[in-house]
């Protein structure tokens, strides 16, 4: 097994940090659930009165986060709750059902739960998946696939009403324990950093991060400003940066123990970052230095079994990128110029519909199908794949 960078030895004592540590070790199955209850005042007597009859194990209190680590790498397998002096109760079982179960089992409670949800089943079976950008569209899509797969799914997305709005139809179709949001915004450090973190703390780790948010603003070198450009690259690029830098901090902790694990990483990209388009340069720059991001990033990652590759969709016409009617991309174009002898939205749809090899646009099944080609195969890291309709051999 890879080990942990040295500055992983000085984290903060925090559950974050300790989450994915406990559920590589404990693994009672491939992909489990771990718990935390913060119990600060926690003592060694109560925890064990409280488990005397599970595989339960105490750890005195640590200095470092190094020296709590040393003490996490001893832990039998299958331990299924563990007490941390100063820090409180985790829990690792095969669904968040059983997990939380075991914390009431040391406050007392006696809650009446109802019948417990049966185990996600398919190829995704447990795995945690976070997305950004999954109110709608491409982010949506994916979602509902990752979701039919077996997996748990943190949904993230600036547009809160949107954002519940879907996490609500979700929840009715899987079940609640299957769904969590967060507010994210990826451009902001401090947004994506809470947003793992608040993943971890929920689901005990993350096994998936899907950077899908992204924004186009098309316009000529004559009009296109810095402050536009910065916008663009600051979203599409640099928030994909942090999508890999906070996603991976949890991922190489569980890593570091289970040699078993493998975690992923997938940028949605575009056939903007394939082909360079006359007057949305900004967006295509952004794209292409992407996908040049995820070479890098495959290389470094490698190491600790973290693939990272991309998908480059054709155009999603049906999606609110395309098809808003303020700020689409159908009136963007229109509005700059790229329709000759364009005067209507309807003219930019038919010259961008008579442009498709295949005579239809992208949909957000293709682009989930790609992604899970991904998830499921153990040897393509590094690489982009085109899922454009032709649109990449060059037919524009």
């Amino acid at each position: 097994m890879r080990a942990l960078p040295m500055e992983y030895q000085t984290l903060p004592l925090t559950a974050a940090y300790i989450l994915p540590a406990f559920r590589g070790k404990s693994k009672p199955i491939g992909f489990p659930i771990a718990r935390h209850l913060p119990a600060p005042s926690i003592t060694r007597n109560a925890f064990v009165s409280a488990y005397s009859d599970l595989p339960a194990v105490w750890i005195g209190c640590c200095e470092s986060m190094g020296a709590l680590y040393d003490q996490l790498r001893a832990l039998p397998k299958n331990t299924s709750v563990l007490g941390i002096e100063n820090i409180g109760v985790f829990s690792c079982a095969e669904t968040p059902a059983r997990a939380d179960a075991l914390l009431e089992q040391f406050t007392g409670c006696d809650t009446v739960a109802s019948a417990e949800p049966a185990l996600p089943y398919g190829v995704l079976h447990g795995r945690i998946a976070v997305i950004t950008g999954a109110a709608q569209g491409f982010g949506k899509g994916i979602a509902q696939v990752l979701l039919d797969a077996g997996a748990y799914v943190v949904l993230s997305d600036i547009n809160q009403t949107t954002l519940a709005a879907t996490a609500h139809a979700f929840s009715e179709r899987y079940g609640p324990d299957r769904v969590y949001t967060v507010i994210g915004d990826v451009s902001s450090d401090d947004g994506i950093s809470r947003l793992c973190e608040q993943a971890v703390l929920h689901y005990g780790g993350i096994d998936v991060m899907l950077s899908n948010a992204g924004i186009v603003i098309a316009g000529d070198l004559e009009n296109m400003t810095s402050e536009v450009m910065k916008k663009i690259s600051d979203i599409n690029y640099v928030g994909y940066f942090r999508c890999v830098k906070y996603a991976s901090r949890f991922m190489k902790i569980q890593s570091a123990f289970d040699a078993d694990y493998t975690a992923d990483i997938i940028q949605i990209n575009s056939v903007a970052g394939l082909i360079g388009y006359q007057k949305n340069f900004a967006y295509c720059g952004s794209k292409f230095g992407a996908l040049g991001l995820t070479e890098c990033f495959a290389k470094e990652l490698l190491p600790y079994r973290i693939k990272v590759n991309a998908i480059c969709p054709g155009n999603y016409y049906d999606g609110p990128l395309w098809s808003d009617p303020e700020k689409g991309l159908f009136i963007q174009y229109l509005k700059a110029g790229k329709i000759p002898g364009g005067k209507t939205v309807q003219d930019s749809i038919d010259y961008y519909m008579q442009k498709e090899p295949l005579h239809r646009g992208c949909t957000a099944e293709d682009i989930a199908q790609a992604v899970l080609y991904c998830l499921v195969q153990q040897f393509e890291t590094g690489v982009y794949i085109p899922v454009t309709g032709g649109l990449a051999m060059g037919f524009v």
